[in-house]
């Protein structure tokens, strides 16, 4: 049998409003070059964004908010919009709105969300050197709220940012000690602006060893690769024949991606099979 390889797509709701402070991001308070600021609205553009994710066969969709999470306002607004979705594309939703209470989970779950995105981004002794505006813990609980309201979770994890290859691992266990479903790998894109505009890009065969060892504790099936393909010449060609089950494709939150129809010529390439909903 043909492994499955699952392709989801994201849209950005909110940007450039976020009050906190993690050093990689250009949406942060720290970041020099902020664009412009993007609230969120009752926003058609990401309803027509979730059809053509259907229309491509992507098995999820997801809507992205940058901030420390969503206000009760907020949470009205993408429920409506998530219910528009659901009644319009047959397509699996994820929500990555930051840090939620068991209530607002609720609600998504109700709204037709199936799974919930909170990265951990780093290992527990790490992560203070990336953020100090909200903590690994405070993200621990937004994972177990989701998991209480019956969402599966979607956590993962950032390479690049200064940590060691054991951090690495150590977040990877971390992660399996959660039981998360999923676990996106973000490679980073070093943002002119940000704190972390001078950090040397990692090299193919550290991201590549570092992939495959993290798949050896999760298992390949949980791993999807994320932002920041652009650093593998072949956009991860290698990593999906024994350590990769899931790409996130098309654009992502603050940086350009990999193109939808590309990846499905690699999947076809590899003799994979897209998984379908």
């Amino acid at each position: 049998m043909k492994r499955k390889i699952e392709l989801c797509g994201i849209y950005n709701i909110k940007n450039n409003l976020c009050t906190e402070d993690c050093k990689f991001c250009a949406q942060g308070i720290l970041a020099k070059n902020r664009g412009s600021a993007k609230k969120i609205t009752f926003d058609t553009k990401a309803i027509d964004a979730a059809m053509r994710a259907a229309e491509n066969d992507l098995t999820r969709f997801g809507l992205v908010a940058s901030s420390r999470g969503p206000s009760p306002e907020e949470v009205e607004i993408v429920v409506r919009i998530y219910r528009e979705i659901k009644k319009r594309a047959n397509i699996h939703l994820c929500a990555s709105l930051g840090i939620a209470s068991y209530e607002v989970m609720k609600k998504l779950k109700e709204a037709g969300v199936s799974r919930y995105h909170c990265n951990l981004e780093s290992c527990k002794s790490f992560f203070p050197k990336l953020c100090i505006s909200h903590t690994y813990d405070e993200k621990v609980e937004t994972i177990e709220n989701a998991k209480k309201a019956g969402l599966a979770v979607c956590s993962g994890m950032l390479l690049g940012a200064g940590e060691s290859f054991e951090d690495r691992l150590e977040l990877a266990r971390e992660l399996k000690e959660l039981s998360v479903n999923s676990v996106p790998i973000n490679i980073l894109i070093p943002i002119k602006g940000t704190p972390l505009e001078d950090n040397k890009v990692l090299s193919e065969q550290e991201i590549e060893s570092s992939i495959t060892e993290i798949a050896k504790i999760l298992s390949p099936e949980k791993i999807r690769l994320a932002g920041g393909r652009i650093h593998l010449k072949d956009s991860g060609y290698n990593l999906l024949k024994h350590a990769v089950s899931a790409l996130i494709t098309g654009d992502m939150a603050t940086t350009a991606g990999c193109r939808v129809q590309n990846d499905k010529a690699m999947i076809k390439r590899l003799s994979l099979e897209q998984s379908t909903r």
